[in-house]
């Protein structure tokens, strides 16, 4: 039990950035996500690494946790790439979006006048 649980907290690193990229308009990425994860690594892994294990039990029991391990490998590098720069994770931009140059905010002076508020209805 300690081998499956072993990779548990990065595989929050995993669920995190799939649910990001749902949450940020970035589905296909995140449905790829999954089906990396569970279709293309996992049954493989659980079908060879019997084979490979003295222990076939230990065996499927490693499956997960090396789905996990590729799988967060994957996601955190797609994630970094796709966000990094517009999250100010010092990408390749160094953080900053291209028109972020020098320049100064906008002076609002005593005479600059706002816009009216719609009254909301009681």
């Amino acid at each position: 039990m300690r081998i499956y649980l072993a990779v548990l907290l990065i595989y929050g690193v995993q669920v995190a950035c799939q649910y990001s990229f749902v949450a940020l308009d970035q589905a296909p990425k995140a449905i790829f996500l999954t089906i990396w994860r569970k279709i293309i690594l996992l049954i493989p892994l659980i079908f060879l690494l019997p084979h490979l294990w003295s222990d076939a039990v230990t065996g499927v029991y490693l499956a997960e946790p090396i789905a996990d391990t590729i799988a967060v490998c994957t996601t955190a590098p797609m994630f970094y790439v796709t966000f990094g720069e517009s999250a100010g994770m010092g990408g390749p931009g160094g953080g900053q979006r291209p028109d972020d140059g020098d320049r100064e905010p906008p002076e609002m002076g005593d005479d600059t006048e706002l816009p009216e508020r719609p009254e909301q209805p009681e």
